[in-house]
């Protein structure tokens, strides 16, 4: 009976060993995923139950592998492929990548319970869900290692919807969609070089032999708005309020995001008269504001990552700003 006793009290323990290391978090890298090497813009696996993680989506001509959190420096776990057995996962292991051969849609489902990976292969054709601008309309240019911070938004009321709003110079553009520092990869371009914008015609495109781009002749706010189960890309002039977005009286909604100068805040009621507060990362205050005709000055905060709380009365809204 100790014996048995004693067995299953092991067994326990040892399952609690387990569990602990499990990561709370798991995010794919490498240049077959849509975000290449930029491990502070990995793409987080959804979480299907405790150590079971899965992507879904595009992956790239190239090799990848898992980490478990955004930590630029590396200095983290890693989950590598076994160097006799693909289907296998090591951790902190030599560093063995799994590969892709050419670009199509997969469902990669890790098991870390088992350390085991399952790689299938869903469709050809892409399904994209990421999508970045790119282009001289923007200060970071074609510079495509600062072009990730120029993420699209989903439209919470329609998932094929995403759209980015920031003011512009006059210049041009195209829309990317991975993998990055690849500039033969994934876009969404017009049908022709400089097509009227009240043309919404656009097409996805991969290692395309052609490289048109949309023209914006004046310089001002816009908003580029992609739907992607229609395969069209309206540019509109002013901002964008993605349907639904601010339909609840506690919604709340800010842009650009990065900002340089004028912050445009949104709300389901007037936000005019609120108390705005900047906080650095560390909890340090660094700026007190009012909101004044849905807008906040940030032309004197340095370039960075910040927090944006405002108090409305009894509302109070939260959400973190990046200042360029």
């Amino acid at each position: 009976m100790k014996t048995k006793l004693f067995s299953i009290v092991l067994l326990l323990m040892t399952a609690v060993v387990v569990w602990a290391q499990l990561p709370a978090s798991l995010y794919i890298v490498g240049n077959a995923a849509p975000t290449g090497w930029h491990v502070d813009k990995s793409l987080k696996l959804d979480n299907v139950s405790s150590g079971v993680y899965k992507y879904s989506g595009p992956l790239f001509a190239g090799e990848y592998k898992f980490v478990v959190n955004q930590n630029s420096n590396w200095s983290q776990d890693a989950y590598v492929r076994d160097g006799n057995d693909p289907t296998k996962v090591v951790k902190n292991g030599p560093d063995n990548k799994w590969t892709v051969s050419a670009l199509a849609q997969f469902d990669v489902t890790v098991n870390l319970n088992s350390m085991s990976i399952a790689v299938v292969q869903t469709s050809t054709v892409p399904s994209y869900s990421n999508f970045w601008l790119i282009g001289d309309v923007l200060s970071d240019g074609w510079n495509m290692d600062n072009v990730i911070n120029r993420k699209f938004t989903q439209n919470p009321s329609n998932p094929d919807e995403f759209y980015y709003q920031t003011n512009f110079n006059a210049g041009e553009f195209k829309i990317f969609m991975g993998a990055f520092n690849d500039f033969n990869g994934s876009f969404y371009m017009p049908m022709s070089n400089h097509q009227d914008l009240s043309n919404y015609s656009a097409q996805a495109v991969n290692n395309p032999s052609f490289d048109y781009k949309w023209k914006i002749a004046s310089a001002g706010m816009y908003s580029v708005v992609i739907n992607k189960a229609t395969n069209t890309v309206k540019v509109l002039s002013g901002t964008y309020l993605a349907a639904g977005s601010v339909a609840g009286k506690n919604s709340f909604q800010i842009f650009p995001n990065p900002v340089k100068g004028t912050l445009y805040i949104q709300s389901g009621k007037s936000l005019d008269g609120a108390s705005a507060e900047i906080f650095s990362l560390d909890g340090k205050k660094v700026k007190q504001s009012v909101v004044s005709q849905g807008k906040l000055n940030t032309s004197d905060l340095k370039s960075g990552a910040y927090l944006l709380t405002v108090k409305n009365g009894s509302d109070f809204y939260s959400s973190k700003l990046i200042v360029e």
